[in-house]
């Protein structure tokens, strides 16, 4: 029978495969510039243009936004700017698509995401599940005072671990999981991102089986593991 561990190296092996580089990301950077000028086709929504304008102020606010903003076209089913057309020489190019009304509903929703906080997410997370704050703390097995610095309003930067480890504490879905990563100005794409994405899908939200994970698959990341002396903090 295969092992957890076969099936986790397996799938990531799988998703590394299907990553988009940051070398071919830095290069296809004008595809924003190139999607957000075409006009929307087939959409028949009043607010098209309004969503639109959010969207290209969004790209135009920073290169950081650019990139992210491109790291989540990226990850659509059928990207829409990559439509390769072969010329009459039979070479290939890269045909810029119009966006559809559901990918323009896409982007609109992710940008409209980045206002909130990352504090903010997880707290609207946390009361969707009817969680507490010990509780979330205690699952991901956190220090008390991390969390609370993490999720204050003050804070600017979290770090991609510490997000991780909040959103195992919350026991997200995947979807979930993005908005609080987004939130953080974070994009699912490297080698911790995918080991945790399994376990995710697989529902198990068990910190020390992802630390063993991460280390058979020789990722040098791992969750710190805070366990408290004495428990005061009422559920």
């Amino acid at each position: 029978m295969q092992t957890d561990i076969e099936k986790i190296k397996e799938f990531l092996d799988r998703n590394q495969a299907d990553a988009v580089g940051e070398k071919q990301i830095a290069e296809e950077e004008d595809a924003i510039d190139e999607i957000l000028r075409k006009a929307v086709r087939g959409c028949d929504c009043d607010n098209a243009e309004a969503m639109l304008q959010v969207v290209k102020e969004y790209a135009d606010s920073g290169a950081a936004q650019r990139r992210k903003l491109l790291a989540y076209c990226v990850d659509f089913t059928e990207p829409t700017f990559l439509s390769p057309q072969a010329t009459e020489n039979g070479e290939q190019i890269q045909q810029h698509k119009f966006l559809t009304e559901d990918e323009l509903v896409k982007l609109y929703k992710f940008v409209e995401r980045q206002v909130k906080s990352f504090g903010e997410t997880v707290y609207e997370i946390m009361d969707k599940h009817g969680m507490t704050p010990p509780e979330v703390y205690k699952n991901a097995m956190l220090n008390r005072q991390d969390f609370f610095r993490a999720t204050d309003y003050r804070t600017k930067n979290v770090t991609r671990l510490l997000a991780w480890q909040i959103i195992i504490g919350l026991h997200c879905s995947l979807e979930e999981a993005d908005e609080v990563l987004y939130s953080a100005s974070i994009v699912r794409r490297d080698k911790l991102d995918s080991v945790i994405e399994w376990f995710i899908l697989n529902e198990n939200y068990d910190v020390m089986a992802i630390n063993a994970a991460l280390e058979n698959c020789k990722i040098e990341q791992a969750f710190p593991c805070h366990k408290p002396v004495r428990d005061r903090d009422s559920q």
